[in-house]
């Protein structure tokens, strides 16, 4: 897939909840390091997706440091996704700054 865009629309889309996306994300990684040949922009894919990850699991959500202010964004709506199927609290959003306009 190659694009964090893409993976975080696909999750969304497919009504994924928590463990999934995380599970799903975790496979992805893998199945990219596991290529003979990188494709451009794996490693940053690979990287996106850690902190995807990092910042679903850790206890108080915390902010991937690594995580550009735009790539975090992007994380915004996989977290209002959940909030929305009760998989994590409403208090997340606040990482986000103010609320995004529906």
């Amino acid at each position: 897939m190659l694009d964090k865009k893409n993976f975080v629309e696909s999750v969304i889309d497919r009504k994924l909840g928590l463990y999934a996306i995380v599970a799903e994300a975790r496979a992805e990684i893998r199945q990219t390091e596991s290529r003979r040949i990188t494709a451009p922009g794996s490693s940053e894919h690979v990287r996106f997706l850690r902190s995807l990850v990092f910042f679903l699991i850790s206890p108080a959500n915390a902010r991937p440091i690594n995580l550009s202010d735009d790539d975090f964004q992007i994380l915004r709506p996989v977290a209002q996704h959940l909030v929305d199927q009760y998989d994590l609290s409403p208090e997340i959003l606040a990482s986000f700054g103010r609320p995004e306009r529906r």
